[in-house]
């Protein structure tokens, strides 16, 4: 599976980090199962935008998107 990283991070900082969560995919376990990352548009349910990730991976991501690190 690929992992488009720029559109995922594009969409997770449009939403706000507070729309966004990190859930276990149906039938998987919430401990060591794949998870997906979910984001919440205005006024809208919650739609997958990640999907088949380890909850590690999915975690790395989410922060990356909403760290802000400055070099100089």
């Amino acid at each position: 599976m690929s992992i488009n990283i720029n559109h995922a991070t594009q969409s997770l900082r449009r939403v706000g980090q507070q729309n966004v969560r990190i859930v276990p995919m149906p039938g998987h376990s919430a401990v060591s199962g794949q998870h997906r990352i979910e984001i919440k548009e205005a006024n809208a349910d919650w739609q997958p935008l990640v999907e088949g990730l380890e909850r590690s991976l999915a975690d790395n991501i989410v922060q990356q998107a909403f760290n802000r690190v400055i070099l100089g």
